[in-house]
């Protein structure tokens, strides 16, 4: 789960966040000519607005090594609600997680801050975002239809193994291409996953059959539209990879579902 708050969605101790934006802002102030978070002029400081900023994911190597924390970053935010600069002010402990949140926030969008003359550029603003683990809808390795059909179901079914090699580990593999494929899914209304309706960068395990036999990248996805990404992708029909003349089964097959 990713939690955002900023004095909005969670009380934090703002009176040490404040001082310390005060100052900060002062700084930056000087250099872009933006007000100071904690200026008198400002009457309703910037409000992050999650219904417009998409969410960032979870960095990979952090997710596998059950890194979680909290960060507070230090803000400018211009007078149209874009993040201008943006700084860390506490570490969640993480180096990837902190990165994750530097390169994550100027796409998120602001409520600009307001003095009685309207919208205003300002500095020092914190916002504090929390990096929580929770259970994945979809295991690592989720087996799809094809996995029973061809009798590999015990080998797909090992959660967080992979039933072949990695296609970028096998030297002189020539790589599956799909040959067949139905009708993209129309996404499912009322499914509030937490990509939405983006497209699914997901990677597939292929089997020497050219059928996906497994799927990774569907772990926070809604059921229903994890349900109706699975049945798509068992319809897939590749030619599938080769070495040394030979069909083998291969992971990491990168593939990308866009929904209707």
């Amino acid at each position: 789960m990713l939690t955002p708050f900023g004095g909005v969605m969670r009380l934090v101790p703002l009176a040490l966040l404040m001082l310390a934006g005060a100052l900060a802002g002062a700084a930056h102030a000087q250099v872009d000519g933006a007000l100071p978070v904690g200026d008198s002029r400002v009457v309703s400081k910037p409000a992050f607005d999650p219904d417009n900023s998409p969410l960032p994911d979870y960095p990979r190597e952090a997710k596998r090594a059950n890194q979680e924390g909290t960060v507070v970053l230090l803000l400018c935010v211009s007078e149209t609600g874009k993040v201008t600069q943006q700084n860390i002010l506490r570490s969640s402990s993480h180096e990837q997680l902190d990165q994750a949140s530097i390169d994550w926030i100027p796409n998120a969008v602001f409520t600009p801050a307001r003095t009685a003359e309207g919208p205003v550029a300002v500095c020092g603003y914190p916002l504090t975002w929390t990096w929580e683990l929770q259970g994945d809808t979809f295991p690592p390795f989720q087996p799809l239809g094809n996995a029973f059909a061809l009798g590999l179901s015990t080998s797909a079914k090992a959660l967080g193994k992979p039933p072949f090699d990695r296609l970028d580990e096998l030297e002189g593999a020539t790589p599956p291409v799909i040959t067949l494929a139905p009708p993209l899914p129309i996404y499912p209304g009322g499914a509030k996953g937490a990509r939405g309706r983006a497209a699914l960068d997901l990677e597939l395990c292929v089997a020497p059959q050219g059928r996906a036999v497994t799927v990774s990248g569907l772990g926070e996805v809604d059921p229903h539209p994890g349900i109706l990404a699975m049945t798509w992708l068992n319809g897939l029909r590749f030619s599938p990879a080769t070495l040394d003349g030979e069909p083998v089964g291969v992971c990491g097959v990168k593939v990308q579902l866009r929904w209707r």
